[in-house]
């Protein structure tokens, strides 16, 4: 079974992380990586447009500071975080739903114009904008 996006990250000293906590980049995005990496909670992805204490970008390549690793690990922890988890899961299940929705009108109807205003339609296409909108809002 596959783990849950609301697991840890297994904080540890940053002189205990891969390359002396180089900055690494993949298609999630930048990251540092526990020294014996063993599972998925051994990695800490840094958040988009995520600032140095000094103001500066945090750069690939670059050995991560020790107060930014500090505060990136403690907000990726954070009771807060995994409440935008579960809104941004509830905001996709939504989406899904609507999406579903919207397909099975578009079947019944078959391109009737009248049949698809019955059936709320328009309703239905306002409702998936305003999901996409909350879920881009929401980092999700």
């Amino acid at each position: 079974m596959a783990k849950s996006p609301l697991n840890d990250y297994k904080k540890v000293n940053v002189q205990d992380l891969q390359d002396m906590g180089e900055v690494k980049k993949n298609k999630k995005g930048k990251y540092v990586v526990n020294e014996n990496p063993t599972t998925s909670r051994d990695t800490l992805y840094i958040p988009k447009n995520t600032k140095s204490f000094t103001g500066k970008d945090i750069k690939v390549g670059s050995l991560i500071d020790e107060s930014d690793y500090e505060d990136i690990a403690n907000q990726f922890n954070s009771p807060a975080r995994k409440q935008d988890s579960s809104k941004c899961s509830s905001l996709k299940s939504q989406l899904e739903e609507q999406t579903d929705r919207l397909a099975q009108i578009k079947a019944e109807c078959k391109g009737s114009l009248s049949c698809q205003g019955e059936k709320g339609i328009d309703t239905v296409q306002e409702t998936i904008s305003v999901l996409r909108e909350q879920i881009a809002s929401n980092n999700c």
